[in-house]
């Protein structure tokens, strides 16, 4: 029992790190002084009331767990406004509920303010939520997380991230990144939320292994986009940075981040040898003046001879499906992702090197 109590203890200070190993896109708002306690598997979630800013005319503007928890399967999805992947997840998770039957299964969105919104923020980002919710045509409630109290229960430290409790309202399965995640052979979450649905039950499948949403690019089309070059320098655009005779490497980091901060020397220092073959561009989250100060004396003091985009809130990064840095795409010469490498100890002078020599077949 007591080994069971110390691992709660280490996986709520695991779930509000943000960085460990390695640099994940967390969210949620501070926490309050008496913060909830990480929700058992296979025992009834925790209710509470919740604004729901998707309310409109016909929906009450707060909802009572009571009325849903226990009373037929809930899920949970955890999601950021313009944050692709999870919007994506979000509407799929809905659509899949409007097929099921909503009688059948309960969807809430949830989301919380950024971490450090100010008092004077607050209504800014409100607005620019229930705008994002209208346009995006999110009928499901959403609820207002504030104090970030569903996501601690669940763990939450990456969006998307969805949760299921059964029809007795016990938790079965939370982190999922995506409805293609593989649950077990010949069951992915996607058709899990359906059998659950349909018989209100659900193994518990616990807190699933963090997934890489990115991975589901390879094989496509490098998605389109633009930036301004940091330190001062004009937009540029993916056709004007991606080279048609060479192997391409986009990088996404951040300065604050430890692994980004082990491997950009690491990749810069194989590039300054080998240059040859290769074309490597970073993009680096900027979220404020003074992490772009700190951005750029991270790559002057470095020496970093590749050029590095201003990814602005990571909006190129949700368009790459980024959740953690660093994730570094290998981009063929005619512009489709053929892999994804993630943070890890990862030799990228051999990894360069043999993509080099598969890529660049003459």
């Amino acid at each position: 029992m007591a080994v069971r109590r110390l691992s709660k203890i280490l996986l709520v200070a695991g779930a509000l790190t943000l960085a460990l190993m390695s640099h994940e896109v967390v969210l949620g708002a501070p926490a309050p002084p008496a913060a909830p306690v990480l929700a058992e598997f296979g025992e009834v979630f925790p209710t509470g009331v919740y604004v729901n800013l998707g309310a409109g005319s016909a929906e009450a503007p707060k909802v009572d767990l009571k009325d849903l928890v226990g009373k037929k399967p809930v899920v949970f999805c955890y999601w950021i406004p313009e944050h692709v992947h999870s919007e994506e997840t979000l509407l799929a998770v809905q659509q899949l509920a409007d097929e099921v039957g909503p009688s059948k299964l309960a969807v809430c969105g949830v989301v919380a303010p950024p971490m450090g919104t100010s008092p004077a923020n607050a209504a800014d980002w409100l607005k620019a939520t229930k705008d994002r919710i209208a346009a995006l045509k999110i009928h499901v409630p959403v609820l207002q997380d504030d104090g970030f109290k569903i996501g601690r229960l669940l763990g939450v430290r990456t969006v998307p991230n969805v949760a299921a409790l059964d029809k007795e309202g016990r938790l079965r399965m939370s982190n999922a990144g995506s409805l293609k995640q593989t649950l077990e052979y010949k069951m992915d979450v996607a058709g899990a939320l359906q059998r659950l649905g349909s018989t209100g039950q659900l193994g518990t499948y616990g807190s699933l292994p963090t997934y890489y949403p990115a991975v589901e690019l390879v094989g496509k089309k490098c998605p389109q986009f633009e930036a301004p070059l940091l330190g001062g320098g004009s937009v540029r655009n993916s056709s004007s940075l991606l080279a048609t005779d060479k192997v391409n490497v986009l990088i996404f980091w951040a300065q604050d981040c430890p692994h980004c901060r082990k491997s950009l020397p690491e990749i810069n220092a194989y590039l300054k040898a080998h240059p040859e073959g290769l074309n490597v561009i970073g993009a680096a989250k900027i979220q404020n003046e003074a992490a772009q100060t700190q951005t750029e004396e991270f790559c002057k003091a470095e020496g970093l001879v590749f050029p590095t985009l201003i990814d602005q809130d990571l909006k190129i990064g949700s368009q790459f499906m980024v959740t953690s840095t660093p994730t570094i795409f290998i981009i063929r010469p005619d512009g489709v992702i053929d892999s994804v490498l993630f943070s890890g100890e990862i030799n990228y002078g051999a990894a360069f090197e043999a993509k080099k020599k598969l890529l660049l077949k003459s």
